[in-house]
């Protein structure tokens, strides 16, 4: 998703949504990880990932 616009605050807005949906695709990727992994360590490890794309999600649609 982007905001056609060349105001400044649209460039943030951007930005952010362009973060967003990074973050947004690291979370689906280590989802899809997760449930193949019997590892528990490594669950673990995606587990953190998952939270900390999701904290950047929200954080990022609080910051819009």
């Amino acid at each position: 998703m982007r905001v056609e616009s060349e105001l400044e605050i649209f460039e943030r807005v951007n930005d952010r949504l362009s973060r967003i949906g990074r973050d947004l695709a690291k979370a689906r990727k280590c989802s899809g990880q997760y449930n193949d992994c019997p590892d528990f360590w490594t669950r673990t490890l995606l587990d953190d990932s998952i939270g900390r794309s999701l904290q950047n999600i929200y954080c990022g649609l609080s910051d819009i």
